[in-house]
Parts: structure tokens; sequence; C-alpha cells
């Protein structure tokens, strides 16, 4: 599905102790742009793009933007 659809990027959101394993069958896939919400540092290879979230800074984020308005 991934090929047929020329599917390049994915979301990680899981556990922390699945997100290498998930991220390895993506970059296998050959996707090349991660989004990554799981509370690891993912080992990727040099052509991969991975995007950290961290929901805990981005609720405080939003927060605090929220209080100055």
């Amino acid at each position: 599905m991934v090929a047929t659809h020329h599917v390049t990027s994915a979301i990680i959101a899981v556990q922390a102790i699945a997100a290498q394993q998930v991220c390895d069958k993506l970059t296998a896939l050959n996707i090349k742009a991660i989004m990554n919400f799981a509370p690891i540092t993912l080992r990727v290879p040099n052509d991969v793009v991975v995007n950290n979230v961290n929901l805990c800074n981005e609720l405080l984020s939003t927060i605090y933007l929220a209080e100055k308005t």
C-alpha cells in the first residue's frame, strides 16, 4: 500500500518501547519523513527527516498563548 500510493511520510504515536521498531519498518518501506510523538530519539538513516513532537511542551505553549489573549 505504501508503494502503491507513493507514501513518503508517516506519524509515529506509540509507546517508547515500540517506536524504534515501528520506525525501522517505516524506513524499510522508504518513508523519508516522520513526525514522532513517542518520547524517544529515533535512529534513522541520513536521508530520513524526523520531527520530534513533545505534547507537554505543545500544551504548555498553547495554554500560554491562550492566556495572553
